[in-house]
């Protein structure tokens, strides 16, 4: 006597479940594209306008404070490097408050100078700057270097207050005739050509942990340089969001891996296949099951692009012509953002003393 066993039972019945979960996947992507999904609404964040005003108040001076004494320690950090033939150079430090300066109120170079001789005594500037002293400063090996140590000071400033970064890029402008979103939405293959910013940002204080420049490069391979900077200085970050654009398996299994939970929006016609990656369906099932939670937690999200729209706002189009000044030019600016969000994080008590 022969017993029949269906073995390809339990095989058809998880196969069965994935389709329906697929389906369940690709329903909640089209009410969410067609805007029919319901949001439960969230209670408004509080503002506290007197801490705000505080932080306004001493923005100015809290700048040259921070500017004099963060310059000055990075300078101690190069070598001696002695004169050689003809006239002396300036001194690094000097240049480098100049110019922080100089982009702080968003002045020519020529006016800088004499800026820089009106400041000279709250910033420890010992030589009176000509204007091409201050403009050659983006492209002193010295000033780069104090620049980024000064930039490295302010993000892991910032790094026992966040628990979450959010990623995203937008494009940086070089012409005041042309702006990023306008000429996206219009012409794709011309915004390509935009020099583009990706972000790190933290959604409590507003403070860019990390950043990078390109051109004619994608969203998504810039997620994992991204986030590996961030969490090498921000130790209690548990979580990433990002849009679309940095959707892959790979991502979400990077930030996986990092012991971060990933919620990056999806995009149309994806299934729930791990191909290598758990992280990418347990993220999808995520939503699915608790679509409220997953998209309560992703939207925050929104805070980098309050940055990019902080950036945009405060900063003129960048004056540099070469493309390796236009890296620093940017990156004294990312300074100065980081610098104001301390000040106010400090007046709200969401960090001590920097």
């Amino acid at each position: 006597m022969y017993l029949h066993v269906n073995t390809y039972k339990p095989l058809l019945c998880n196969t069965c479940m994935e389709r329906k979960a697929d389906v369940a996947l690709r329903e909640t992507i089209t009410r969410l594209k067609n805007r029919e999904f319901k949001y439960v609404a969230r209670d408004e964040k509080p503002i506290d306008w007197r801490a705000y005003n505080k932080a306004q108040l001493s923005d100015l001076r809290f700048f040259l404070t921070q500017a004099r004494q963060l310059v000055d320690r990075a300078a101690a950090l190069l070598p001696a490097t002695p004169n050689g033939v003809g006239r002396p150079r300036k001194e690094a430090s000097d240049v480098a408050k100049a110019v922080l300066l100089m982009e702080y109120l968003q002045v020519s170079e020529r006016a800088a100078s004499d800026w820089a001789w009106v400041f000279k005594e709250k910033l420890g500037i010992a030589v009176e700057l000509s204007p091409r002293s201050i403009g050659r400063g983006f492209e002193n090996e010295d000033v780069q270097f104090i620049l980024l140590k000064v930039f490295e000071w302010t993000r892991d400033a910032f790094s026992k207050a966040e628990k979450t970064v959010a990623v995203d890029a937008t494009g940086v402008s070089e012409s005041i005739k042309e702006n990023y979103e306008s000429v996206k939405s219009g012409d794709a293959s011309k915004a390509a050509s935009f020099l583009k910013l990706s972000l790190g940002v933290g959604v409590e204080c507003h403070g860019v942990s990390a950043f990078a420049f390109t051109r004619g490069v994608g969203d998504s391979p810039l997620f994992e340089p991204l986030l590996e900077e961030t969490i090498s200085s921000w130790h209690f970050v548990d979580s990433v969001c990002a849009d679309a654009g940095y959707l892959s398996r790979r991502n979400c299994q990077a930030a996986a891996n990092a012991g971060l939970t990933p919620f990056i929006f999806p995009k149309a016609g994806i299934t729930l296949k791990q191909r290598g990656s758990p992280a990418w369906k347990t993220m999808l099932v995520l939503m699915v099951q608790a679509p409220q939670t997953w998209l309560a937690a992703y939207h925050l999200r929104s805070e980098s692009e309050t940055v990019n729209s902080c950036l945009a706002r405060r900063f003129r189009k960048l004056s540099c012509r070469k493309e390796s000044n236009k890296r620093f030019e940017e990156t004294t600016r990312i300074i100065l953002h980081n610098l104001r969000q301390l000040n106010t994080a400090i007046h709200e008590n969401k960090l001590k003393q920097f």
